[in-house]
């Protein structure tokens, strides 16, 4: 009985790698769309906190606003003489306040339905004689907080067209300011952070103009935010982020550097549980923070450095500035494979007679058998299904034919498939190793045949898949021409080869010492912490217990008792 021949399969490399978890295939698609040249550094970007999530960002004296659903630009505002700093968008996405290097504060209606009147401020503050890289407005949507570079801090009634502030804190650091936060729970909360490497909380409803606490950060900070009802803070400077616990009085919780160079971006996204943070490293790091672990879940690089970064709460949009560009992330749905289930609330209705989709299908006649002797027909039911016909490759086909010579001359001489496919030309030579045939292909070729199928083994015989079949090829071709002449390309390829394994044991031997190093400081470490534990078994933890201390009449009445 013939046996139905099994197609090659191809033998793909694999390697070992980790699973990539629910976070980070979430993340990476998060897809970048487009990228705008602007005529400067992006000093600043900002996005509307409601949909459609419209895109702000500064660039020298030009203030842009671009629309994240089609990645194009809808509005400028190039009438000033200074470059522009600091955007904030209120809670409501209704107006956007910037800052400059002239010192004011300018607010603009983001709802205005003509272009023209987009490009009028309709607030402008000259509070400051040094330049503003911070604006804000707090949680009633009635003031906007302005920070400066002599160290000052502004707040603006944003109902009334004269400037000047609410509240004025004229010294509240020694150096620049270049980062804020407004609370998004209470109207009278507010965070600075200066490269004086020092953040503060200030509270406005406080008669005097001391901070509530003040935060040691340890670098110049970049960026300050506060966590959802106020209770944490992040502040992110120099390569550190930490995490403050605000209601304990500015304790700090954690720690991280996942930055290789200076942090100058950070936001919470993911409906306020994720931490996302970017660099000058071109890097951008995202942390786990509803479960309090903040532990780093995915990390994507960016083509430049980063100087400044916003993404939207729910991950929808991300706008990333870059020197002079400006890159618009999207993330991207997950492509749905599933087929829905047509019921009867579908609107699929099935062809009926008379329209043009409608095609009537009949049964094929039942195949009949005719009787010799009476000459009559009669119809049987087949009950052993026809099996489809499998349609093989040219290299399926060699191998079924036996065709073994023409298979490695089509695959090793014309140089294709050992180009394109090299998992399929290991699972051929597989199958010859397995049938006995490999000595016999090999056996007997010129230099134009064998040159090939070694240059092919020097370039793949250290992928792990490969090498177990690699090594036998080789292994049978000097087996096979160790006692002939062959040509000087030929030997070139087989030194290669051997220089190859050289280097290979080489490395493997420099692997193994770097190993046995490595394992003995970690002997050494766990022995250490195995001396520590066992003192603590030995005299336990340090008590302090108060002693008692009695007078001459106390003890005189305590032995008359007894």
């Amino acid at each position: 009985m013939a046996v139905a021949y099994r197609p090659l399969q191809p033998i793909n490399d694999v390697r070992v790698v980790e699973r990539l978890s629910d976070d980070a295939l979430y993340w990476s698609r998060m897809k970048q769309m487009s990228v705008f040249q602007e005529p400067g550094n992006v000093t600043s970007t900002a996005i509307s906190p409601i949909a459609p999530y419209s895109i702000a960002n500064t660039s020298n004296r030009q203030l842009c606003i671009y629309d994240s659903t089609i990645c194009e630009q809808v509005g400028t505002f190039t009438r000033t003489k200074s470059a522009l700093y600091g955007l904030g968008f209120r809670q409501d996405g209704g107006l956007l306040s910037v800052g400059g290097e002239e010192g004011s504060i300018r607010i603009f209606d983001m709802l205005q339905s003509t272009q023209s009147r987009r490009r009028i401020a309709i607030r402008m503050y000259k509070g400051h004689t040094c330049p503003v890289h911070v604006t804000g407005f707090t949680a009633s949507s009635k003031s906007v907080v302005s920070m400066a570079d002599d160290g000052s801090i502004r707040l603006w009634d944003i109902s009334a067209d004269h400037s000047k502030p609410l509240r004025s804190y004229d010294a509240a650091h020694s150096d620049h300011i270049r980062c804020g936060a407004m609370s998004d729970s209470s109207a009278h909360l507010i965070l600075s952070g200066s490269y004086d490497h020092t953040v503060k909380l200030w509270d406005t409803r406080a008669d005097d103009d001391k901070p509530k606490f003040t935060l040691d950060h340890g670098f110049p900070v970049e960026k300050v935010l506060f966590f959802p009802n106020d209770n944490l803070i992040a502040t992110a400077g120099g390569q550190v982020v930490r995490i403050w616990d605000a209601a304990a009085g500015g304790k700090q919780l954690h720690t991280f550097e996942k930055h290789h160079k200076t942090i100058t971006s950070m936001a919470l996204c993911s409906n306020y549980t994720r931490l996302i943070t970017g660099g000058i490293d071109r890097r951008i790091n995202v942390f786990k923070t509803n479960d309090g672990s903040f532990e780093h879940i995915y990390g994507m690089t960016t083509p430049a450095p980063i100087l400044t970064l916003d993404i939207a709460k729910n991950d929808q949009c991300m706008a990333v500035g870059m020197n002079n560009l400006l890159a618009i992330y999207r993330h991207q749905p997950v492509k749905s494979k599933h087929i829905p289930f047509i019921g009867q609330d579908s609107k699929w209705k099935p062809p009926v007679m008379g329209d043009a989709t409608f095609v009537q299908k009949t049964n094929a006649p039942m195949p009949t058998v005719k009787n010799a002797e009476t000459g009559e027909r009669k119809m049987v039911e087949l009950t052993a299904p026809k099996l489809d016909r499998l349609a093989l490759g040219y290299m399926d086909t060699l191998m079924k034919a036996g065709k073994y010579n023409q298979l490695v001359d089509k695959m090793f001489v014309e140089r294709h498939e050992c180009y394109k496919n090299p998992e399929m030309v290991v699972a051929a030579l597989k199958q010859l190793i397995t049938k006995g045939k490999l000595k016999k292909v090999l056996a007997g070729r010129d230099e134009l045949s064998l040159e090939p199928i070694l240059k092919f083994v020097r370039k793949h015989l250290y992928t792990p898949a490969y090498f177990d079949i690699l090594y036998e090829v080789f292994d049978t071709v000097l087996s096979l021409y160790a006692v002939e002449v062959v040509t000087p390309a030929v030997v070139k390829v087989i030194k290669r080869i051997s220089q190859q394994i050289d280097l290979q044991l080489k490395l493997q031997k420099e692997m193994r010492t770097t190993i046995g190093c490595l394992e003995l400081i970690i002997e050494a470490s766990q022995v250490v912490k195995a001396k520590a534990q066992e003192k603590d078994s030995i005299f336990g933890d340090v008590v302090v217990q108060p002693i008692l201390l009695l007078s001459n009449d106390s003890e005189k009445a305590g032995k008359m008792q007894e």
